[in-house]
């Protein structure tokens, strides 16, 4: 009963979610990643990467399997808003839901809060 009840108000709230667009290669995506989970994580929705079934440029495939198998994948629902990254410096992220980062997020101030979760 408790399992049915999880995914039923998960599939309520499928609209809040982060997402990031993955781009350069493992170490960037790190970051990407790192700072999309710990965004969401701030502000109680999921973090979802469907780019990791999708694409099938560069090496995300292989990536996925031995790297990032435990993310979630689903698909956002309904209008995403992208927000680039403004400067390659540290600078907070003003959260909206279903959002998708574009940037590179180097800076582990943007995750280190959560930095025992994300490991």
């Amino acid at each position: 009963m408790r399992l049915l009840t999880f995914f039923t108000l998960t599939s309520m709230h499928c609209f809040a979610a982060v997402t990031a667009l993955l781009q350069g290669q493992l170490g960037n995506q790190m970051f990407e990643i790192a700072t999309a989970v710990a965004l969401a994580r701030d502000n109680g929705v999921e973090a979802t990467f469907p780019g990791l079934l999708t694409r099938k440029d560069s090496d995300i495939p292989l990536i996925r399997t031995q790297f990032f198998f435990r993310l979630q994948t689903a698909p956002l629902k309904g209008k995403i808003t992208d927000y680039k990254e403004p400067t390659h410096n540290y600078s907070p992220i003003p959260f909206r839901d279903n959002m998708m980062l574009i940037g590179y997020y180097q800076s582990e101030k943007y995750f280190k809060h959560h930095e025992e979760e994300i490991r």
